[in-house]
């Protein structure tokens, strides 16, 4: 009976996904690179480290501040994430660690819908 509804919630599902996506990609947040005198220790590390060193949340969206020592790309690189310089290897990281994300949370969604709609 309920059949068509949930068709076309999926369908209605996938089309946010999809703006939802395209508004991530035009919003990606903004990394820039610092160091503190903290992280210096951390920095000729032969294990690999990245820390966030500030953000900053408005309306154009996220601009994080981070710092990486070479270990970290390295290991991104080892990993098969691909980039110009070392900043875009770890933009390729904070991407795909969101999409992840944003992938985890639409699938915990769903299961919660089908839930609900065996009780309906």
């Amino acid at each position: 009976m309920f059949r068509w509804y949930r068709k076309w919630q999926h369908k209605q599902l996938l089309q946010l996904q999809s703006e939802i996506d395209a508004e991530k990609e035009a919003n990606k947040p903004q990394i820039q690179r610092a160091v503190s005198e903290e992280s210096e220790k951390f920095r000729d590390s032969k294990e690999p480290w990245v820390t966030i060193i500030g953000d900053t949340i408005s309306e154009e969206g996220i601009q994080l501040a981070l710092d990486w020592n070479d270990a970290f790309v390295k290991y991104l690189k080892a990993q098969g994430v691909t980039g110009a310089d070392d900043t875009q290897v770890v933009q390729h990281w904070l991407a795909m660690i969101s999409r992840q994300a944003a992938d985890k949370l639409s699938e915990n969604y769903e299961q919660i819908e089908n839930k609900a709609s065996e009780y309906q």
